[in-house]
């Protein structure tokens, strides 16, 4: 089963087969209605909100993957995770470019570790801002 759910995380492009797998014991899809579903016994669940938020980009549904990344930060407002999701859907819509920054920056002065935002904000440096320099000290372990 194991095999299988990572599978599925992969296939769906979701972060983690841990909700992959919470879907599958709660008996939901891990569709739009299995997000619905979860999030409607669980709001706060952050698995639940930041993988609906990327569903909702892959579906060009942009306002609504925002309300979700919003209700995850506002969910754990002291977790990195929300913010460097919401801050890598910020760095894709022009003219949101300074506000991507100050939320990375505000994810890793709660994490400075967190490989993921390290990782994203590094491409955001080099490949949106063109500061290579930014991009390999970001990208750096502390």
């Amino acid at each position: 089963m194991d095999d299988q759910i990572k599978q599925i995380a992969r296939e769906q492009g979701l972060q983690s087969p841990r909700l992959v797998e919470t879907l599958f014991v709660f008996g939901g899809p891990t569709d739009e209605q299995g997000f619905q579903n979860r999030l409607q016994r669980f709001p706060n669940d952050l698995d639940a909100l930041i993988n609906y938020g990327n569903l909702l980009v892959r579906q060009n549904r942009l306002d609504e993957a925002e309300d979700k990344y919003r209700a995850a930060i506002a969910a754990q407002p002291t977790n990195a995770n929300p913010y460097g999701h919401y801050a890598s859907f910020l760095a894709r819509k022009p003219g949101w470019h300074d506000k991507a920054e100050e939320t990375y920056k505000k994810a890793l002065s709660i994490d400075e570790t967190n490989a993921f935002i390290l990782t994203e904000y590094g491409n955001f440096l080099r490949y949106v801002r063109r500061d290579f320099e930014g991009a390999e000290t970001a990208s750096q372990d502390p």
